[in-house]
């Protein structure tokens, strides 16, 4: 079962290393939270997509998270 809350670097780096062609990894701008998209995004996606903070396997996170991601570009505001 996949945590939230205890994940190693090697469940991330595999789990990226799977999803590579989904997935993206950047560094955010350096600016004020407040102008940071980042920032805005964050807490929706861990209130719609984390509720129960486990996961059975990593498929199960991501699809959590593109549908998340997905409801946000339909509706941005």
């Amino acid at each position: 079962m996949l945590s939230l809350k205890r994940h190693s670097v090697a469940d991330i780096a595999r789990l990226l290393h799977v999803h590579r062609r989904r997935v993206k990894v950047f560094l955010p701008p350096s600016c004020p939270p407040k102008f940071n998209a980042v920032e805005r995004v964050w807490p929706c996606t861990r209130v719609e997509s984390a509720r129960n903070g486990r996961f059975d396997t990593a498929d199960e996170l991501c699809r959590s998270l593109f549908s998340v991601f997905a409801g946000i570009q339909r509706h941005p505001e």
